[in-house]
């Protein structure tokens, strides 16, 4: 991938403008929700996989929900609308297209994760 699709491809991903706007350009409070973002939305993916394996729509789709708003908090756009998408399918009981997602979700939250980790410089993340 070339440097600008490159660049492209992270803005799309992360939009520091409109998460430090959300937290009125404190970079203290914005940091301290990136770690809780960092910490949590790991173990949220796990269970989401878990209860789609399981297929507990109930759980699935709440985690969907907690995983858009987390992501809306800290700039994670795409990552949010994944997760909307998720969260409506699980509404319409289609457990097959929120499976589908799963696999993008993860990617998405991947790259997010490292963008935060480097924008933020935040390495002592377990």
């Amino acid at each position: 991938m070339d440097k600008t699709s490159q660049n492209k491809y992270f803005s799309s991903v992360f939009d520091k403008k409109t998460m430090m706007n959300r937290f009125m350009n404190d970079a203290e409070i914005a940091c301290g929700v990136v770690r809780v973002f960092l910490t949590d939305t790991p173990r949220q993916l796990s269970l989401l996989q878990d209860a789609l394996k399981d297929k507990d729509l109930e759980t699935a789709t709440r985690i969907a929900h907690s995983i858009k708003g987390a992501a809306m908090n800290v700039g994670g756009l795409s990552l949010a609308k994944l997760a909307a998408a998720m969260e409506k399918d699980g509404h319409e009981k289609h457990i097959p297209a929120m499976e589908e997602k799963l696999g993008q979700m993860k990617k998405n939250c991947h790259d997010l994760i490292g963008i935060l980790q480097e924008t933020f410089h935040i390495k002592d993340i377990p």
